[in-house]
């Protein structure tokens, strides 16, 4: 797995955590700031899978995040992973 990869990795958890809140946000009540969190999830989510895969396009060209430092690279798996774990938590709390 490459730098690139990695990047695309992390920006993945942080889609997911940021899809897992706003779903978690929406359960109790509809408000438009946690649809919009889920609906950036999603975008979020969206690239990083595509930055993960390596699509191609028809000229050859890679299209995804590219590689960014390893310290953004830490940062946004920690942030993901913090969100998920905080989402799972309040879904386990409320239920």
């Amino acid at each position: 797995m490459n730098r690139s990869q990695l990047s695309g990795v992390a920006y993945t958890i942080f889609g997911a955590g940021l899809v897992v809140d706003g779903a978690v946000d929406l359960r109790g009540s509809l408000d438009i700031l946690s649809a919009l969190t889920a609906l950036f999830g999603v975008g979020i989510l969206i690239v990083g899978v595509v930055s993960v895969v390596g699509a191609d396009t028809p000229l050859g060209e890679r299209v995804g995040i590219g590689e960014r430092p390893t310290w953004v690279i830490v940062l946004l798996a920690l942030a993901g992973t913090l969100l998920l774990a905080g989402g799972v938590l309040r879904l386990l709390v409320v239920v």
